[in-house]
């Protein structure tokens, strides 16, 4: 009888370890003046950008292990910065995707580390610089 009480205790805790990694998902909603700036600094992450008419930016955010992850969101009057890192160590276990909408003549600045980027809905020049090596 022991056993069986301590493989159900196993059981409900690898229950637990699951929904510690089950993915969490948060939707951002700014609303903005013209000019302004969106700004993401992300890592290890999928990145979806549309372009939208309204006046709003919107980020749904969806973390797996969230606990992993430092997300931090702010808006002022030049613009709204979201800024998401895995953490040390823990982070590894962390993966995210970002899906973010923002206004066609709202400037968008990116700093990605590994992660992947997808564009919809955009139409003119994309510049990237050359990065450096080392």
């Amino acid at each position: 009888m022991t056993r069986h009480v301590q493989q159900l205790w196993k059981a409900i805790d690898l229950l637990g370890y699951a929904r510690d990694l089950a993915y969490e998902s948060t939707t951002y909603r700014w609303e903005v003046s013209r000019p302004n700036t969106f700004f993401l600094d992300a890592e290890y992450a999928d990145v979806t950008l549309n372009r939208q008419e309204t006046a709003q930016i919107s980020a749904t955010v969806r973390l797996r292990a969230s606990f992993s992850w430092q997300l931090t969101t702010e808006q002022d009057d030049a613009g709204v910065y979201v800024v998401a890192r895995r953490k040390a160590v823990i982070g590894n276990v962390g993966q995210a995707r970002f899906v973010i909408s923002v206004p066609t003549d709202i400037h968008v600045s990116l700093r990605l580390r590994h992660c992947r980027l997808s564009l919809e809905g955009f139409d003119g020049a994309l510049d990237l610089p050359s990065v450096a090596a080392g």
